[in-house]
């Protein structure tokens, strides 16, 4: 099967909304439904609810293991750790930049450092 994460998705979606809204507007079959050479009844409205859940579970499971969407999944997860990486060096940087400044204000210096010192130092004990 050859579709893509997109068209995937928006199948899952299409059959969700459908189904959900016809659950919400209680729809009820009037007559005779006749899908693939099988009949249904009115009276088989058991048998639309469970292949309408069936229909969502095969759209979801198809859009779940599609290749498409574990790629979007690995890239997003890398994306999430480098960005949890950065705002921990962010943080031991403040940390850092303020105990520094601190010290250098109790012992009356002048002196300020600065935020791009800190980071020389953090990459220097990185590598």
């Amino acid at each position: 099967m050859d579709d893509t994460p997109d068209k995937l998705r928006r199948n899952l979606i299409f059959v969700s909304a459908l189904t959900l809204a016809a659950w919400w507007l209680r729809a009820e079959p009037s007559g005779t439904l006749s899908i693939l050479g099988t009949t249904l009844a009115s009276h088989d409205r058991d048998r639309l609810w469970t292949a309408a859940g069936v229909a969502i579970l095969y759209c979801g499971m198809r859009y779940h293991f599609s290749e498409g969407r574990r790629k979007q999944y690995q890239d997003s997860k890398a994306e999430y750790l480098r960005q949890i990486q950065k705002d921990v060096k962010n943080w031991i940087a403040d940390q850092e930049l303020a105990k520094r400044n601190r010290i250098a204000r109790k012992s009356g210096s002048e002196v300020t450092f600065e935020r791009s010192e800190i980071w020389i130092k953090l990459s220097e004990n990185a590598t």
